[in-house]
């Protein structure tokens, strides 16, 4: 049994969006640990559960990353994108 307001998922979707790779494609299955203000602004900008999304760039050190979804390009910091999980595409 869950606690009330957690995600389940599947054990395909472990990933997260900080362990997407050039040229994989995610689609969201969920969010992990994250506070109530930063899973609203996350939903907000359109990471919600089936939302495709795609690695384009990377900072030189790796943080941030650009990630391409409903039209538009949104970067992220690896400690944000590691509250999304991914099934691969």
């Amino acid at each position: 049994m869950t606690a009330p307001g957690s995600e389940t998922t599947s054990p395909s979707a472990a990933m997260t969006l900080a362990d997407l790779g050039f040229g994989q494609r995610g689609i969201v299955v969920g969010m992990g640990e994250a506070d109530a203000t930063q899973k609203r602004r996350l939903t907000a900008f359109g990471l919600v559960r089936g939302t495709e999304i795609s690695l384009d760039r990377a900072a030189p050190m790796g943080n941030p990353r650009a990630y391409s979804l409903l039209g538009y390009r949104l970067s992220l910091r690896n400690e944000d994108a590691r509250t999304i999980l991914l099934q691969i595409a």
